[in-house]
């Protein structure tokens, strides 16, 4: 593990590398399968959702810098569902790392950075969501202690699709 990486809350001058580093996320996942392909100005939406949730109560953005350069990203947020037991619930929505700086331990820090948030702000569980054709990350969060609870199944309705 490269101690040279710090991990820290995200704020705003980190929009920009902030931006590359989802457009990396969204490029792995277009590559997975189909359903992941970005609407039109997504770019424009995901900083409207990073602005408005860095340094707030409910979602931690923290990046993994390595000699002031972005290299990993996390987000997280508490979830209050009152029809679950363990509710509130943290919730990793984007975990991030540049593609060369990967296999260093960087997702590890960055994910138990999130949960260390989760954990301060009394959640009782954490959950995130996996492409099931993304077998290399499942088997990252399952050494993480997490494990499959739900399957989430895609049909497109018939005529109603580009092209």
């Amino acid at each position: 593990m490269n101690e040279t990486i710090r991990i820290e809350p995200a704020d705003a001058d980190d929009l920009e590398g902030l931006l590359e580093l989802m457009a990396v996320l969204a490029a792995d996942h277009t590559g997975l399968d189909s359903y992941f392909v970005p609407a039109d100005r997504w770019q424009d939406m995901i900083e409207t959702m990073l602005i408005e949730r860095l340094g707030t109560r409910d979602h931690c953005v923290a990046v993994a810098r390595e000699g002031g350069v972005l290299v990993g990203m996390v987000s997280a947020s508490i979830r209050h569902s009152p029809a679950f037991r363990d509710s509130p619930r943290g919730v990793i929505e984007n975990l991030v790392v540049e593609p060369s700086r990967r296999r260093h331990g960087i997702g590890t820090r960055l994910v138990n950075h999130a949960l260390a948030w989760c954990a301060g702000e009394g959640v009782r569980a954490t959950e995130l969501s996996v492409a099931v054709t993304n077998e290399a990350a499942r088997l990252f969060y399952e050494r993480l202690g997490f494990r499959p609870v739900l399957v989430r199944l895609y049909r497109s309705v018939e005529g109603n699709q580009d092209g």
